[in-house]
């Protein structure tokens, strides 16, 4: 890197930048699954593949563009490369999820209006075995 580009950016700007070109990275690399076939066998949501074959090749063509710009942008700037440990991804998941469906029991519902009582005994079950899978996952992970 040339004395010019690296004196550009002050050490929050160029953390800003690297969190951005990260983000649009991931996001990329996901829509680039997607665009070749490769969706999940989701049970609760679904994609919808709508796009012409011509239109998927050119825009497939496009992200590798964008893709390239960025490795362009990284190499000129020494942009700082993110390390994610799996286990740090299962840990984040974990703890997100925990809380989320925490929420969704009986109890915590009221705050959408009153609880039907039957709830309690028809809903609770399934998020307690969501739950313990998660405790059961955050086990396996911590061995």
């Amino acid at each position: 890197m040339s004395l010019a580009d690296s004196a550009l950016f002050n050490e929050a700007q160029k953390t800003s930048l690297t969190v951005t070109l990260r983000m649009l990275e991931e996001e990329i690399l996901l829509l680039k699954r997607l665009l070749q076939g490769g969706r999940p066998q989701s049970i609760m949501f679904r994609y919808e593949d709508d796009i012409e074959p011509q239109k998927r090749q050119v825009i497939l063509e496009r992200l590798e563009e964008v893709l390239k710009t960025i490795r362009e942008m990284q190499d000129k700037f020494e942009l700082p490369v993110k390390i994610t440990k799996q286990s740090c991804l299962i840990e984040a998941f974990l703890g997100s999820f925990w809380a989320l469906l925490y929420e969704e029991k009986a109890a915590q519902l009221n705050r959408y209006g009153p609880v039907n009582p039957l709830l309690y005994k028809e809903l609770d079950p399934f998020i307690d075995r969501l739950l313990f899978d998660l405790k059961q996952i955050e086990k396996l992970k911590n061995r």
